[in-house]
């Protein structure tokens, strides 16, 4: 051992003259070293370790022999105790005269206790167990809450002998183990040597449902153990599960062997490490001095020293890589200025729209990059003469000139056409640039830059003479002059994008974004300078008509037409815009507050007048006037958003009062549409929950006085607002897009209701439905009014549909072939609120309807004006040639039933009589009013 210590202090010694003070130096040692390390090392570890894995392997047979042999000895015991305790129950009968109940006298070997008892000990036995005693055998009952027992059946008797077994003596003892626990099935210990803790049971690694035996290890006190076990099977003998046996020991007993070896191993590894030291620190000291000269030289290049040289005397490989780091140092030093120039422009390029910008920072970086007396760019612009900017190199990096220069066509079109060519400036055809050829200034080299197909600039480099290293300094003109094409290419894409992004594609307006920013800035203008602003927002009429008749393209055309109006009526520093669909917005902006609302009504007359007048589109005269909306700031709102909302309501009450007209916004506008919109939002929620139902107004005969049909009529019970007047909310249904919805709805119920009548009632009565618009442009009323008749199997003859007389005329073609799809039916056609629409009576020979509904704003004043009775008389008298049933509707005057009745009206309708009655109060109504016909459903 002094020996190895002497040894390992000299290699120290040595490494520590050596100077490794590199990591390649350390790695070179270290493999060394693991060189040596390793054989020897494994070489002991595998020893090492096959000799613990026999030793192991043994102590486990050992002690899975022990384990079974200790299992057998407690089986024996077992079988001893349970032949004796047969032998004491076969002695037992009932004419012992012995009281079940007590213990029994008698004591048995091996047995603390013996116990009579009686059929209640049978009871909580398995099915096994009882047959095992049935057959004369022994039961046995293991558990570590109780001391373990025996049981054997009384012959001719339904009683059990209890016997309890002495736990002491039956488990401890055992020879073959030293150390052993045992175990129950469900891993509860039932005895342990002394010394011996109890193993958890999830340690057993094997399933004992399926193994009797196997081994395993854990952890006692921190020491290591080492066990086995065996299962004793007792299921045959015993009807029970049986026990598990555990043996072990510790593992420090068995490895004892191994510790000599372990306090040996340490000194050969030691002298190996020692031996591979010696020998390896003197190959590296001679390996590593010029690659550590080689290392400090990069570094100095990585610092950005270009200038730095490595010297290596030597003609080994170290020298060859000394000469190939000084080419490469000095190439460097030549690109890593054109890289930094490159990386400059492409930072510049991202970020910047400005090409002086570009052009001024490539002229810097061009003396240190190419070796020219001068450097110049020159730069086309669409619409002026091209401009040529240079910077002398000699002269301070931003002193600059720029002029103007005329560039002949077909000298342009050569340089678009070339990658890069050589001009010889002293010849005729040198242009512009001759004026460059003083001194020993003779050529220049000409890198052209194109965006797409068009020239955007291109640099010039005036040179003494044509260079000798013509590649290299064309490489890196080029890569120069590609910036300058990426430069221009960004450029005009920036310009695209933006005016993508801010432009109407169709007119070339102004969009929402682009108005958003001009209207924000004309705020802040007004704010500061103490101005108004004005917003229009112009909405065309009758386009969608355009668009459905004429088409699409024709739409686009009208739309760019009326762009170029605007533009004619609007004044030069207004903004127009289209924000979508036939909807412009009109900024004008600085505004004086006492002259603002004059000035906006000025314009908007004109708009309307100038819009009014029909358009030339495509050879055709279109006439679209447009509603427009006004709003002004900040009378009206404070931003953006709100301001053209307020516009927008101001237009769309333009719409409803008088189309081609303008309106000023005012706050009640902005309450009313607020309400209105959120009312559609609960008739939307209404739809779906459930709230319409429908009431029935009934309708009588003008001769008899009896109920002779009713009309449905939809109702709105919401659970917000209660009972909704349908004044309120019919008109919107329409406008949101569930009138067909609706009206498909309400065709049903009554349908069902009406076949609920049909059923119950001789009498024959109709329902009359009213049919919206929506239903007939779906153009599927015909097939729901038969759905809803066969799916009910109501006679048609019971149903009525009511139609709008206006929308009946307004397309008379095809309401009248869908009419007579449905009278082909036998379904009664109603026109209801006939003579509002003030169409011809002529309609009336043309229309396939049976039924004519005279209008209440007739009725009102029937009885105190003479021309309103003229007019209804002769209603009513070519209602009647024509085969009309005439109907009367807001009958609520005896007067006027009476006189109507004169001029042979045949139905009445109104609050005369009822008002409109659930199901409930219409059938009471018409028990009451005809009497014994009357209908019931209760």
């Amino acid at each position: 051992m002094p020996q190895t210590n002497r040894l390992s202090n000299d290699v120290m010694k040595r490494v520590q003259e050596s100077g490794l003070n590199s990591r390649v130096a350390r790695r070179i040692l270290v493999l060394f070293l693991f060189a040596a390390l390793v054989p020897t090392a494994g070489l002991a570890f595998y020893a090492y370790s096959q000799a613990s894995a026999a030793l192991t392997d043994l102590n486990y047979r050992r002690l899975r022999l022990d384990a079974k042999a200790a299992g057998l000895g407690l089986i024996q015991r077992l079988n001893w105790r349970a032949d004796s305790l047969l032998r004491h129950a076969n002695l037992l009968t009932p004419s012992t005269g012995i009281d079940p109940r007590l213990p029994f006298p008698r004591r048995l070997d091996g047995f603390r206790s013996l116990v009579i008892a009686g059929e209640q000990a049978r009871a909580q036995l398995t099915p096994d167990q009882i047959d095992h005693l049935d057959k004369s055998k022994i039961v046995l009952q293991l558990s570590a809450d109780s001391v373990p027992f025996m049981l054997a059946a009384l012959e001719g008797t339904s009683s059990l002998l209890i016997a309890h077994l002495d736990k002491e003596r039956l488990w401890s003892g055992i020879d073959s183990a030293e150390h052993y626990c045992v175990l129950t099935t469900t891993g509860s210990v039932l005895y342990c040597s002394p010394e011996m803790p109890a193993p958890r049971y999830e340690n057993l690694s094997l399933d004992t449902e399926k193994n009797h035996r196997g081994e395993f290890s854990w952890q006692v006190n921190g020491e290591k153990q080492l066990a086995s076990y065996w299962r004793a099977p007792l299921q045959a003998n015993f009807a029970s599960e049986g026990f598990i046996i555990v043996v072990s020991d510790d593992e420090r007993d068995i490895q004892a062997v191994l510790t000599r070896f372990r306090q040996v191993f340490p000194a050969i590894i030691i002298l190996a490490l020692s031996l591979a030291s010696w020998f390896a620190i003197g190959q590296i000291r001679r390996q590593m001095r010029p690659l550590e000269r080689l290392h400090a030289g990069t570094r100095q290049l990585a610092l950005g020293d270009f200038s730095s040289q490595v010297e290596v005397t030597g003609n080994d490989e170290f020298a060859s890589l000394a000469l190939s780091f000084n080419r490469m140092a000095d190439s460097l030093n030549k690109k890593f200025h054109l890289l930094q120039a490159l990386g400059e422009l492409d930072h510049a390029i991202l970020s910047s729209e400005d090409m002086d910008h570009i052009i001024n920072l490539l002229l810097r970086h061009i003396p240190a990059t190419v070796a020219c007396d001068t450097a110049g760019v020159l730069h086309f612009r669409e619409g002026h003469p091209p401009r040529f900017i240079t910077l002398d190199a000699d002269e301070a990096a931003d002193a600059k000139s720029e002029s103007e220069v005329n560039l002949e066509s077909a000298e342009e079109q050569k340089w678009k056409d070339q990658p890069w060519l050589l001009v010889d400036l002293r010849e005729p055809g040198a242009g512009f640039l001759s004026h460059f050829a003083r001194g020993q200034s003779t050529h220049a080299l000409i890198f052209p830059a194109k965006v797409g197909e068009r020239l955007d600039s291109a640099l010039v480099l005036i040179c003494p003479e044509p260079p000798s290293d013509r590649n290299g300094i064309v490489q890196t003109a080029r890569s120069l002059a590609d910036r300058l094409s990426a430069a221009g290419s960004n450029i005009a894409w920036e310009g695209k994008l933006f005016h993508q992004a801010h432009f109407d594609a169709l007119t070339d307006l102004p969009n929402r974004v682009l108005l958003r920013d001009r209207v924000e800035q004309a705020m802040l203008r007004a704010t500061r300078e103490g101005l108004s602003i004005a917003i229009m927002v112009v909405d065309l009429d009758d386009f969608k008509q355009v668009n459905d008749s004429l088409g699409h393209s024709i739409g686009d055309m009208l739309l760019v037409a009326v762009t170029d109006r605007l533009e004619q009526y609007a004044r030069s520093t207004d903004t127009i815009a289209r924000i979508g669909g036939d909807e412009f917005v009109i900024l004008i902006p600085d505004l004086k507050n006492d002259s603002a609302v004059a000035i906006v009504d000025r314009i908007a007359r004109t708009l309307c007048t100038g819009l009014a007048r029909p358009l030339d589109v495509a050879g055709r005269l279109i006439s679209s006037p447009a509603s427009i909306g006004i709003a002004l700031f900040p009378e009206n709102a404070d931003g953006f958003s709100d301001l053209l909302k307020a516009a927008d309501a101001a237009m769309y009450e333009s719409k409803k009062s008088q189309r081609g007209g303008y309106h000023f916004y005012s706050n009640q506008m902005n309450t009313d549409i607020l309400a209105r919109f959120e009312l559609a939002q609960e008739i939307r929620e209404a739809m779906e929950h459930g709230e319409f139902f429908l009431v029935y107004q009934p309708k009588i005969s003008a001769i008899s006085g009896e109920v002779v049909g009713a009309e449905a009529l939809v109702r709105w019970a919401s659970f917000k607002r209660g009972l909704v007047s349908p004044a309120s909310f019919v008109p919107i249904v329409d406008e949101i897009g569930l009138g067909g919805r609706l009206g498909a709805w309400v065709l049903n119920t009554a349908c069902a209701q009406m076949a609920v009548w049909q059923s119950i009632c001789s009498e024959s009565f109709a329902v009359s439905v009213n049919i919206s618009p929506a239903q007939f442009q779906a153009g599927e009323i015909v097939n729901q009014v038969r759905d809803a008749l066969t799916r009910n199997s109501l006679d048609p003859r019971r149903l009525e549909l009511e139609v709008l007389e206006s929308m009946a005329i307004d397309d008379s073609g095809n309401i009248n072939t869908i009419l007579a799809k449905l009278r082909a039916t036998d379904v009664g056609i109603a026109l209801d609120d006939f003579g509002t629409g003030y169409s011809s009576l002529v309609y009336l020979t043309q229309l396939p309807a049976n039924i004519l509904k005279i209008d209440r704003g007739f009725i009102v004043n029937l009885v105190a004006d003479e021309r309103q009775q003229a007019i209804v008389e002769r209603i009513i008298s070519l209602a009647k040639v024509l085969g009309f049933t005439v109907v009367a509707e807001g009958v609520e005057e005896d007067a006027q039933a009476r006189m109507l009745a004169t001029m042979g009206c045949d139905v009445f309708q109104g609050f005369l009589f009822s008002r409109p009655l659930t199901v409930r109060d219409f059938e009471d109504f018409i028990a009451r009013r005809n009497g014994s016909t009357a209908v019931s459903t209760t």
